[in-house]
């Protein structure tokens, strides 16, 4: 496994709340694995991930870069990855969200 050493000591990620941290390749890998990211490919993942990685960086823009390498790859990975994002769009509340399905199950 490819890691980015030394670098965590001075990359700091802000994240969506606001709050920063420092960046970390296991946060990184522990996302990717989540949606079922071939081992082969979390190396090249992360490697896209150092390439980009600056002072105060986004999780967002993280996670676009993850997204764009994903959509090269792995489209259903990509679809997987982006889920979490397409559900917080519905709203922040996930209120929403949970309206949303309470009429399709009663439809069914």
């Amino acid at each position: 496994m490819l890691y980015l050493r030394g670098v965590s000591d001075e990359i700091f990620v802000i994240k969506k709340n606001g709050e920063r941290e420092l960046y970390s390749d296991a946060k990184v890998l522990k996302s990717i694995e989540r949606v079922g990211i071939k081992k082969e490919m979390q190396d090249q993942v992360l490697q896209d991930v150092h390439e980009h990685l600056k002072p105060n960086i986004t999780t967002k823009e993280i996670f676009a870069i993850i997204r764009d390498r994903l959509g090269k790859t792995d489209k259903k990975a990509q679809l997987r990855f982006n889920l979490k994002d397409a559900i917080f769009d519905l709203g922040p509340t996930g209120f929403p969200f949970e309206k949303y399905l309470e009429r399709i199950f009663k439809d069914l």
